[in-house]
């Protein structure tokens, strides 16, 4: 679109000529309006700017005057295309940015679906609430794994007297310690106490995990205590989380179900030699494995020296001279007949 020039009382003046004489006539014009031949030219060309004037049909080099709507329309006319092609492309931007209206309001809900389904628990206070809650709240069955380190807040030590409870009127209880754990006397209490209010406890040399299933709506997961090499500006795991995904709760059922079957049945409270035994067995796996004694006492949730004292135990037992070959010795002679393998098949 040419600049545009706003037409002043001589542009009128001149443009009223032209129509009287039916032809823009510079000296004519000049002569009438009392103009130089210069200014006359200035107005011709607005004139043809505003597209008052435009060539006639018989003669290229006469100008004839054009209405002002018919010269508006001309000027106009490729303007009004342009805003007429943004408007179009304006609306099929929006058709299409539409189109993924679904998508986004899928991933809000799926979102608002997962912050529902997993809580964070960060408190102690917190964490002892909701187990306590869930345990009264849970009229099915009642999972819990055990790896031995150390939980936030004494978590399932507190819940105790609830899984007691809970046990007592008919809830289905069943847990898996690591087989390490039944040298804490604790743990053996707890063991025992479960078992004679009717919970069915068995132990594992390493236990899928840390968690506590309440039927098949909510898991309790816990996660590792802090390190102390942290870095420092590091976000924290949450101490334990709250999973409420029925997909996920029921895959952490099935690795429950899985180290159920592979487990052993808990001595009794008397059977302080069966649970060494059980400790031992899990020790002369893994040095057949070739481990060093440091991660077979991280793997077994036990002191390095602690660990040692075990395997000196074994050593001399087996008469062996180094680790491995106690470890081998033991697989030879029949002492270890498998990973895990439940009592009920050994």
């Amino acid at each position: 679109m040419p600049e545009f020039v706003d037409p002043d009382q001589l542009h009128a003046r001149a443009f009223g000529q032209a129509v009287r004489i039916g032809q823009f006539r510079s000296d004519r014009i000049a002569e009438v309006l009392g103009l130089s031949p210069e200014k006359v030219d200035g107005i011709r060309r607005d004139l043809l700017t505003l597209r008052l004037l435009q060539p006639s049909a018989h003669d290229a080099d006469v100008l004839v005057p054009v209405s002002p709507e018919a010269a508006a329309t001309e000027l106009v006319r490729i303007p009004e295309d342009e805003i007429r092609s943004l408007q179009q492309e304006i609306v099929g931007t929006r058709l299409r940015l539409q189109k993924l209206l679904p998508a986004y309001l899928e991933g809000r809900r799926l979102r608002a679906q997962l912050e529902q389904s997993l809580e964070p628990l960060e408190a102690a206070d917190q964490i002892r609430w909701m187990l306590k809650d869930q345990t009264e709240r849970c009229r099915s069955e009642i999972l819990l794994s055990r790896r031995g380190d150390p939980l936030p807040c004494d978590s399932v030590g507190s819940m105790h007297p609830e899984l007691l409870d809970a046990a007592r009127r008919g809830i289905r209880v069943r847990a898996i310690y690591r087989h390490a754990t039944l040298a804490d006397q604790t743990v053996h209490t707890h063991m025992a106490e479960l078992a004679e209010a009717g919970a069915l406890v068995r132990t594992h040399a390493e236990p899928a995990g840390q968690l506590i299933l309440f039927g098949t709506e909510v898991a309790i997961v816990f996660g590792r205590e802090p390190s102390p090499t942290a870095e420092s500006g590091s976000t924290p795991e949450p101490p334990a989380v709250a999973v409420r995904d029925a997909t996920v709760v029921g895959h952490l059922r099935a690795t429950f179900e899985q180290a159920w079957d592979a487990a052993s049945s808990a001595p009794d409270t008397t059977g302080d030699a069966k649970a060494l035994g059980q400790l031992q067995l899990s020790i002369v796996r893994l040095l057949a494995q070739g481990f060093k004694d440091d991660v077979v006492a991280r793997r077994l949730g036990m002191s390095v020296r602690k660990c040692r004292r075990h395997i000196k135990e074994i050593m001399n037992e087996l008469d062996a001279d180094s680790r491995f070959q106690a470890g081998v010795q033991a697989t030879l002679n029949g002492s270890v007949k498998g990973d895990d393998e439940p009592a009920a098949r050994r």
